[in-house]
């Protein structure tokens, strides 16, 4: 924080906090999805539980449900 760099991992930190506010984070996730009309989430099973929340916040918590297509490997 001191050099004022953020990391991949502090992205996905920072958003998922935004997004568990109540008021900002509704609005938050209301923006994003309004951007971003569906979501195409490739290689899910490597999908950290921060980063499947945050899909969850902006496109599966919300009614009508927007397009969220998860591709998975079948290894």
């Amino acid at each position: 924080r001191q050099a004022r760099v953020q990391s991949f991992d502090d992205l996905i930190h920072d958003l998922a906090t935004a997004l568990r506010r109540d008021v900002a984070g509704a609005a938050l996730a209301n923006a994003i999805r309004t951007r971003f009309g569906a979501a195409l989430i490739d290689e899910f099973q490597d999908t950290d539980p921060r980063q499947a929340e945050i899909f969850r916040r902006i496109f599966a918590d919300t009614e009508p449900r927007p397009p969220l297509i998860f591709v998975g490997d079948p290894k």
